[in-house]
């Protein structure tokens, strides 16, 4: 186990009278050692986003600074892709020093 390494994700609550306790992921930030911390995320209902993917508004950011996903290196050692025929759509955050 490494401490360095967190993922956090943020849930939100279905409105829905027949399963109040269902919920879904509305974002996601991954930090890992000492790289840039990154952070995916949908904006709450009639916000703006940076992005749409799908039809779906996505917001992203390296190190709390809002960004533009597809092919993106952050520093050194972090590649940020965004597959173009990919369905369902994913969002790859890969370590180029290890692959992972």
């Amino acid at each position: 186990q490494d401490p360095s390494f967190e993922i956090q994700e943020r849930f939100t609550s279905v409105s829905s009278s027949s399963c109040s306790q269902a919920s879904v992921s509305t974002g996601v930030v991954i930090k890992d050692g000492n790289k840039p911390i990154v952070q995916i995320s949908t904006p709450g209902y009639d916000e703006t986003s940076v992005d749409v993917i799908n039809g779906c508004p996505i917001d992203f950011f390296v190190d709390g600074v809002v960004s533009t996903l597809g092919a993106t290196e952050i520093g050194s050692n972090v590649l940020v892709k965004l597959p173009q025929n990919d369905w369902p759509s994913q969002v790859k955050i890969i370590h180029t020093d290890t692959f992972m």
